[in-house]
């Protein structure tokens, strides 16, 4: 037996009657050979007329945090290090770019996301970083002008901590991203999941997901 239970939900708007909703779902495969829960977030685009289905990322069992964002009309889904008491996200693994208006999902680096986004060294100051210590300092020096903002408002900056991931989408769910579906389809799927999700259901209106937010204290000890 399969069964999907919601176990969380948030929702970045973009605009008027447009957002970004995201379902965390606890999917419990029991068998008579083995029992086995997994964790994922499902991402969809909710716009006016019609419902996109993003992407399902699963939760590392590590308890990697996964973070999201929306900046200048692009949703961005990675993997961080959490960097305590610090401004920025340390990002460890770029897992969607993804491209709001056009619905379209876009194959870059880490580096060639994160300097679009702005978040990246100065373009005059990248000529002058030829070896690794160099490389570091300036990156400290960043880091530091970062740490010195004491009111950041807008967007989390993201710091490129050297891994060069592209994003990668899960093969099974290719066919329902080409797929939108109404919003009241969509809202009944939701409806569906929240009734019979009552007990499980954490809310958590942020943009970071650690996979300990849902289990039970049993669950963290194995």
């Amino acid at each position: 037996m399969k069964e999907e239970v919601l176990v969380g939900t948030s929702s970045i708007p973009y605009k008027e009657n447009c957002t970004i909703q995201v379902l965390n779902i606890k999917v419990i495969l029991d068998t008579k050979h083995k029992k086995e829960e997994k964790y994922y977030s499902d991402f969809y685009n909710v716009t006016e007329d019609e419902v996109y289905f993003i992407d399902r990322i699963e939760l590392d069992t590590l308890c990697d945090t996964l973070g999201y964002q929306v900046i200048n009309n692009h949703l961005i889904i990675y993997n961080y290090d959490v960097v305590e008491g610090k401004k920025y996200h340390a990002v460890k693994r770029i897992f969607k770019y993804y491209d709001i208006n056009e619905n379209i999902s876009i194959n870059a680096s880490a580096n060639e996301i994160i300097d679009e986004l702005g978040f990246d060294l100065l373009e005059k100051e990248k000529y002058k970083i030829d070896l690794v210590e160099n490389k570091q300092r300036k990156m400290d020096e960043y880091i530091e002008y970062l740490n010195s903002i004491t009111e950041l408002e807008g967007p989390i900056p993201l710091v490129n901590n050297g891994i060069q991931h592209q994003y990668a989408s899960k093969n099974p769910y290719k066919v329902k991203m080409l797929n939108p579906i109404s919003r009241n389809d969509f809202a009944s799927y939701f409806t569906k999941l929240i009734t019979k999700s009552e007990k499980y259901i954490k809310n958590i209106n942020n943009s970071s997901i650690k996979i300990c937010d849902y289990q039970s204290d049993d669950e963290k000890k194995k």
